[in-house]
């Protein structure tokens, strides 16, 4: 009896050993599970942000070629002002000279209007002296011709103002 009883406790140790590996294992297990399914989890965020990160590669790489766009735009504009700025340097200088020939042809326009009223006077005084009318009616002549080559340098000047003008504006 005494094997008997012993072989019993043993058995029932056994048993419990038995049951305690088994819970030991089912825990092991479970904890596997849980680790398996946060793997899972991970692995799934993983490849998320792996096709994020293509995505943002992707952007980077079109916004890289977005500012180089921008920036030769911005170097084209750049080299167009500065041609631009020459041009108006060009044409100030050439509407000052402009400007300048035009204040000596009103001068000489007003000195030859001053000697027409001068030989007006004369002519009403002296109309026998045909050689006096011809040359009076040549000094008209002159004066409409200098007043008309008066006129289109006036038109000349105002279109290179308006030019000027416009020029400015887009400068600006």
């Amino acid at each position: 009896m005494g094997d008997k009883a012993t072989l019993e406790t043993m058995m029932m140790k056994g048993d419990k050993s038995r049951a305690l590996l088994n819970e030991q294992l089912e825990s092991r297990d479970a904890r596997i599970m849980i680790l398996e399914l946060q793997l899972s989890k991970e692995k799934a965020a993983m490849e998320e942000s792996e096709k994020e990160r293509g995505r943002l590669g992707l952007n980077l790489m079109q916004n890289n070629f977005e500012l180089e766009a921008l920036r030769s735009d911005f170097n084209d504009c750049q080299e167009n002002t500065e041609y631009n700025q020459d041009k108006f340097m060009h044409i100030q200088a050439e509407l000052l000279d402009r400007i300048e020939k035009y204040e000596k042809l009103n001068k000489k326009c007003l000195m030859i209007e001053s000697r027409l009223v001068d030989a007006q006077e004369f002519e009403n005084k002296e109309k026998e002296d045909e050689v006096v009318k011809d040359d009076i009616m040549t000094k008209k002549n002159k004066i409409r011709m200098l007043r008309a080559k008066c006129d289109k340098e006036r038109e000349m000047v105002n279109h290179l103002t308006k030019k000027l003008e416009a020029l400015e504006k887009h400068k600006n």
